[in-house]
């Protein structure tokens, strides 16, 4: 877009008509003019009627349209010096205001400098900056203002990640921005249009702390504001300065008719004056894709911005592993000059999502393969780790869990308060289910080793203690259990647990000096293995029922045991009759530590249980017996 020429006389053009809905004529030109403009589009004429009542960041973004839609635009602080051209007197009207007085000349540098003596008059192009990111969507849009040269100023932090930029106005194609000026210190950027949109623009100059200096606010009445400055910082080819009023607009700082700084509203922080090159001598030294190559590229974010972009047909386990992978390119930006979707916490949300997402389609598998320690020490968010490790101990297991944890901390930055609260609710979590799985599966050198490890990370947890009580009962070492049980003190919610231990401790007491035979809770038969001497072992039915221990006849035969018509029989009663069995001699039966020599014993073929002998009443005799078939239990202990 450009204004219209300035070079033809007011008096060789025909003033437009009012159309019928808006008629209002420039005081000036007497050009057909919109109710709500501040400025004429034709002459650049300052108009004295107020604008609407806009909100601060909606005010500037409709007058910055309302710019870009104009063919010319002037920001005029005060009516000009030297009046345009003369026209005939039936086709202007008369000015509203007498021309102010001239200028005094310039002080010196050390000759205080009155703020309202800055009078600017400044002709530039108002649009919209649109930056895409890598991906094709767009980043951001800033109102931007361009002055001679096709140069405009912008914050660094919002080009961050921008992959193409262009300069927009509303009539026009958009300009492509191709490089310009930044310093590796600097929070603000002077880029330029690859086509200078209107030469004839007001140049941009270094700023002159001895020349008055004003603020103009694209959002506000046109007239520009008188203000003094203050230094804050100097850059490279800017200076970060605070002035004494309320200049936290998109605006421009003007001296002398000449363009000198720029303020960026809530995007950047107090106003930026120039004090680099001036006309020809500015020379870009920066292009827009080595800037992008510099700070964005090969980026965590980036990764980032691939791994969401919408345009990715990815199925959630994909972009899961998208997203987690990106977590191994190093960080390249602070959180504050994060988008918001970029934001760790969003990421985190984004990544739980994606968890619950491929757990609920039974990919637990797949989700535990994809997280690794470095991954999850890098995403440092304590739920998306807390939900990573339930889901690999549903997929590999609680000892895989806990390994993963355990690297997970080693690599992980120190947390704060409650983070390290809810990571150690996750660590005893995890080894509480681990040791009852290893308990009650019976790996009790796995569960022992299990029990080391987390009573010497998890010092304090009652729950972890009383699964390793447990773990020397499975071993019914009651000693050890009891000894354990009595070090903590517990309170009333674990009081039943307790309790239960105890009660068990007191039963293994019992079974001391006992032979201790387990079996089926609630079986009418109760199983035993016996030894019958030279390694031989006999699988037996306890019989109380039974006067006689009898065993197989292929056992009498491996026993060499001598069965003939001198072997002295005996009738006993079976389910299937009356028979006669040989009786025999066993040297002896022995039950875990206990044997009992020269047994007696029939040599019966027991039809339903072929290859089973009985232990009837002629060895159960020597014991006391306590069965308690409830519990599968039967405890023999010697007279």
């Amino acid at each position: 877009m450009s204004e219209s020429s300035n070079s033809m006389p007011k008096g060789e053009r025909e003033a437009p008509l009012a159309p019928p809905e808006t008629p209002f004529l420039c005081p000036l030109c007497q050009s057909a003019i919109a109710e709500d403009a501040v400025f004429c589009a034709y002459c650049g004429k300052q108009l004295k009627r107020k604008r609407m009542a806009f909100g601060r960041r909606a005010g500037y973004l409709a007058l910055v349209l309302l710019m870009a839609g104009a063919v010319a635009i002037y920001f005029t602080g005060r009516q000009p010096a030297s009046p345009p051209a003369a026209a005939p007197d039936t086709q202007r009207a008369a000015p509203e205001t007498a021309p102010p007085p001239e200028r005094e000349p310039a002080p010196d540098a050390a000759t205080p400098v009155s703020s309202e003596e800055a009078a600017p008059i400044l002709r530039v192009t108002a649009g919209i900056v649109v930056l895409n990111d890598i991906t094709g969507e767009e980043l951001a849009r800033v109102p931007a203002v361009v002055v001679a040269g096709g140069w405009l100023a912008l914050p660094k932090r919002v080009c961050l990640g921008g992959y193409d930029w262009y300069f927009q106005m509303d009539d026009g194609p958009p300009m492509r921005i191709e490089d310009g000026i930044l310093a590796d210190e600097g929070a603000i950027g002077l880029w330029r249009l690859q086509a200078d949109p209107r030469p004839e623009a007001t140049a941009l100059v270094a700023w002159r702390p001895d020349r008055p200096i004003a603020w103009l606010a694209l959002a506000g009445t046109g007239e520009s504001e008188p203000v003094s400055v203050e230094t804050v910082e100097r850059g490279s080819h800017f200076v970060r300065v605070r002035a004494d009023r309320d200049v936290f607009d998109f605006g421009l700082f003007v001296q002398d008719e000449t363009v000198v700084g720029w303020t960026f509203g809530e995007m950047a922080e107090d106003g930026y004056l120039w004090i680099g090159a001036d006309g020809a001598r500015r020379i870009a030294d920066l292009r827009v894709d080595d800037f992008y190559r510099i700070s964005f590229a090969n980026s965590r974010e980036e990764a980032f911005l691939r791994a969401l972009s919408p345009a990715g047909a990815y199925t959630d386990i994909e972009r899961l592993a998208l997203l987690a992978g990106a977590f191994r390119f190093d960080a390249r930006l602070d959180p504050e000059n994060l988008r918001p979707e970029l934001q760790p916490d969003a990421i985190a949300d984004r990544l739980r999502a994606l968890v619950k997402n491929s757990v609920d389609a039974g990919l637990e598998t797949e989700v535990a393969a994809i997280f690794d320690a470095e991954t999850l020490s890098r995403a440092a968010d304590m739920n998306l780790t807390a939900d990573v490790l339930r889901t690999t101990a549903a997929a590999t297991g609680y000892g895989s869990a806990v390994t993963l944890l355990q690297n997970t901390l080693d690599l992980m930055p120190p947390a704060g308060p409650a983070e390290q609260d809810l990571l150690q609710r996750i660590q005893a979590e995890l080894y509480r289910q681990w040791l009852s799985s290893l308990i009650q599966s019976g790996d009790i050198p796995a569960a022992t080793q299990a029990f080391d490890d987390a009573r010497q990370r998890l010092p304090e947890d009652l729950n972890i203690h009383l699964l390793g009580v447990q773990l020397y009962l499975a071993q019914e070492d009651w000693s050890e259990a009891e000894r354990l049980l009595a070090m903590k003190t517990y309170p009333p919610e674990l009081s039943a647990t307790v309790a239960g231990l105890q009660a068990r401790i007191l039963d293994l007491k019992a079974q001391a000096g006992s032979v201790v035979i387990r079996f089926t809770p609630g079986s009418r038969q109760v199983p035993v293995t016996a030894s019958l001497g030279a390694g031989f072992r006999q699988p037996f039915i306890i019989d109380t029922g039974a006067s006689m221990v009898t065993i197989p006849s292929e056992t009498a035969r491996d026993l060499g045991l001598i069965v003939n018509v001198r072997t002295p029989r005996r009738t006993i009663y079976t389910a299937g009759g009356v028979i006669t069995a040989p009786e025999v001699v066993l040297p002896s039966i022995a039950i875990d530590d206990w044997e009992v020599r020269n047994v007696k014993a029939l040599v019966v073929d027991l039809p339903d249980n072929l290859g089973w002998g009985l232990l009837g009443m002629n060895y159960l005799r020597r014991f006391r017996m306590d069965l308690n078939t409830d519990e599968g239990l039967l405890l023999l202990e010697p007279r």
